[in-house]
């Protein structure tokens, strides 16, 4: 008859009777408990952040592709993140501009051309779980004209 390392281990375990092990254990088990929730937390981080950044790549795709309603642009963003936080925000705003100073729509540059258009995309939430939590800020500006 074999005794596996396993059974050996045990055998000690309940031979022993200062107490010692269930101390151990009880000092181990609320750092294993508090690691696994954590490394739950982080991986929930990592996936709200990827649908954050969908969003802001999915507002910005459909003005990219000749949208020039911003509040569509915002309902794109909202319908691909999949997984909003409670709080969290996207807005699409349109800016001109003539060189580096600002400009408007329907009116050409000093120098005659026409402004310039960006459209940015700025998403917010706090993300993460129980334990862990992150504010981010997620920024995407594109040149569009």
């Amino acid at each position: 008859m074999r005794i596996t390392l396993t059974a050996l281990l045990l055998r000690r375990f309940a031979k022993c009777d200062s107490g010692t092990s269930a101390i151990e254990f009880a000092a181990v088990v609320p750092m294993l408990a508090f690691g696994t929730i954590g490394i739950s937390d982080v991986a929930n981080m990592g996936m709200q952040a990827s649908d954050m950044e969908g969003a802001v790549r999915a507002s910005v795709q459909y003005v990219m592709n000749g949208g020039s309603d911003m509040t569509v642009a915002r309902t794109q963003g909202t319908q691909a993140w999949a997984s909003m936080p409670t709080g969290g925000s996207i807005n699409v705003s349109m800016s001109y501009f003539c060189g580096a100073a600002a400009g408007t729509a329907n009116t050409l540059c000093p120098d005659g051309n026409v402004p310039t258009a960006y459209v940015t995309a700025v998403a917010t939430a706090n993300l993460g779980g129980d334990m862990i939590s992150l504010s981010k800020t997620v920024t995407e500006k594109v040149r569009v004209q």
